[in-house]
């Protein structure tokens, strides 16, 4: 520990970011079913394999502490000349080729990244509960 920093400011550096009080519960239900979780502002979002969206949508909607008994929207993403990842990292693709950029006849040359073995598109699933006013998304890669 620095002698400038107190004792439980190491600690919180240390610690990894809590979970939603929502996420909490929700984790802790559908438990293996989750591939990967995210919280930001208030947004509370999952990512589940196709596979088990019936199952975890059960769940989601017969447990009467999450009660997600209303389906807000359905749509879904178009991740192409997307990696793989959920997320848009900040990087250029074709930063090397920057002055072909401002020519308009050289616009249809962008250099993508390569697919990777995950699906293209994502259907996108926001559930709210009525009964306690919480809202989740859901996301799952379809091919």
């Amino acid at each position: 520990m620095t002698a400038d920093m107190p004792d439980n400011a190491t600690k919180a550096v240390d610690a990894a970011p809590a979970l939603s009080p929502l996420l909490a519960i929700i984790s802790d239900r559908l438990g293996a079913l989750i591939i990967e979780h995210h919280s930001f502002r208030g947004d509370d979002r999952i990512h589940l394999d196709r596979a088990n969206l019936v199952q975890a949508a059960t769940i989601l909607r017969d447990d009467p502490e999450l009660a997600f008994d209303l389906l807000l929207d359905v749509t879904a993403i178009d991740y192409f000349g997307q990696p793989d990842d959920f997320e848009i990292k900040a990087e250029i693709w074709d930063r090397d080729r920057s002055a072909m950029r401002r020519l308009p006849q050289r616009r249809h040359q962008l250099v993508l990244p390569p697919r990777g073995p995950n699906p293209r598109f994502a259907v996108v699933y926001h559930l709210m509960s009525t009964t306690h006013a919480h809202r989740l998304r859901i996301k799952c890669r379809v091919p």
